[in-house]
């Protein structure tokens, strides 16, 4: 059978106090708690805990202003977990409440009144006992902090505060001997304050130095995957081992670049890990796409609505596999800086914005929409002849029918497009001037 009363495995190596009065705990010189002024949000909390345990939802925490009257501060258990070292920083940088100047007011106990005194802050209660103005009551700064759940002892130092000031023994056996609450409290605090030698500081030290060292690896790897693209080059070589003459374009280039760069050679290829070498190809494609989507952000922003064309082609290898390749054309608005470019710009909008364009274009896609069907037949290998001459009798049918009926439709399409874009329709209905030439009327008008 399992025992009933389970221990935590921290508490076999409770470090026990070297005096029997260990309240007295100050600050070390060596290890200062170092200045917080931050605000920050709670991450969520961990899924799958004890339904025992009530854990706070994320709440935003205004660190910097908290309050240092302990009869309006939040219990520390209300706090998120992750807040919580947070706030102990932050109130052991301010220290207990202990305000000497205040004027404390009295409390008729039997026929004597009686009142805090203030020379118990000189005293060697000095290191945790605070007073709240707004209860008139006495606290447990250390307790606050760090005294455990569940645990007996000191409980009106921590929630409501204590007010007997005519039993002062009260506040003398708070402390209690070795292993009380209070005094757990003071180990738990000395151990918080002088974290640059424990084990959690070294370990996240160490992390901190493995991610400086893995952003400076990627750096190299995305510095030389840039140039690559740039270049049009390919980046895997036959034979990339060690031994090869030749490996590739992308080592060959990281290599390159640590030998002219000491950080960079102190992180990539035989300095770097077995496991992060990122050079093999599933990294160079994440960092291919990675780039493609940074660029195509950056041409849609200096597009900004503005025209461009795509040109498409492809072509096929000797395996018969087809390939496309896209090629966007625009307006560069950063780098149209003279008065030329400025002209060529405007003559190319202006093209593209008359009649002519529009109906052009309108027009082929009217015939792409009725050979496309059309086309992709005919580019399979398993078509039939007989079929193939049906569908090119159709396709001429539809394109006859369109120049004989469709016209008045077309350009029905064509002028609701000129209206909405703002451009200018023609009017039909007026005489053809050719472009160039004079009219005889007109030259017959001024010979008059």
């Amino acid at each position: 059978m399992k025992r009933s009363n389970t221990r935590d495995i921290s508490s076999f190596f409770t470090k026990k106090p070297t005096t029997e009065n260990a309240s007295q705990v100050q600050t070390s010189e060596e290890n200062p708690i170092p200045e917080i002024n931050i605000t920050r949000a709670p991450q969520p909390s961990a899924q799958g805990s004890s339904p025992s345990v009530t854990i706070p939802p994320p709440v935003v925490v205004d660190i910097v202003n908290l309050s240092h009257d302990p009869g309006k501060r939040k219990k520390l258990i209300d706090f998120h977990p992750n807040e919580r070292d947070l706030v102990r920083r932050m109130y052991i940088q301010r220290g207990p409440c202990q305000p000497v100047d205040h004027v404390f007011p009295k409390i008729l106990f039997g026929t004597k009144e009686r009142r805090f005194n203030v020379k118990w802050f000189d005293s060697s209660w000095r290191p945790w006992l605070e007073y709240s103005v707004f209860k008139d009551a006495a606290f447990c700064f250390i307790c606050y902090l760090f005294k455990a759940e569940n645990t007996a002892g000191g409980d009106a130092f921590v929630s409501e505060g204590f007010k007997a000031w005519n039993r002062i023994e009260t506040i003398r056996d708070h402390v209690g001997k070795h292993t009380s609450s209070h005094n757990n409290a003071v180990i738990a605090i000395e151990l918080f304050t002088k974290q640059k030698g424990s084990i959690v500081t070294a370990l996240s030290k160490q992390t901190d130095e493995i991610m400086s060292a893995y952003r400076k690896r990627l750096e190299a790897s995305i510095t030389a995957i840039r140039w690559l693209l740039l270049q049009g080059l390919p980046f895997r070589g036959h034979d990339e081992s060690e031994n090869s003459m030749n490996r590739g374009n992308f080592i060959s280039l990281l290599a390159l670049l640590s030998e002219h760069d000491p950080e960079y050679s102190k992180v990539v290829l035989k300095m770097a890990p077995g496991n992060c070498q990122l050079t093999s190809s599933i990294v160079q494609k994440d960092i291919i796409n990675a780039c493609a989507k940074e660029t195509t952000k950056a041409i849609l922003e200096e597009l900004n609505g503005g025209f461009f064309a795509i040109l498409a082609d492809e072509s096929a290898d000797i395996s018969d596999k087809e390939q496309m390749a896209l090629c966007l054309r625009y307006v560069n608005k950063k780098e149209v800086s003279d008065t030329i470019d400025s002209n060529k710009a405007q003559s190319i909008t202006h093209l593209l914005m008359s009649f002519d364009f529009v109906f052009v274009a309108h027009l082929m896609v009217a015939i792409f929409g009725i050979t496309n069907e059309l086309n992709v037949a005919l580019q399979k290998h398993d078509q039939d002849i007989v079929n193939a001459m049906s569908m090119v009798d159709i396709t001429k049918t539809s394109l006859q029918k369109m120049r004989d009926e469709g016209w008045n439709l077309h350009m029905d399409k064509v002028t609701s497009f000129m209206v909405k874009y703002g451009v200018e329709v023609p009017n039909m209905e007026a005489n053809y001037i050719v472009p160039g030439r004079r009219m005889y009327q007109n030259m017959k008008t001024r010979r008059e």
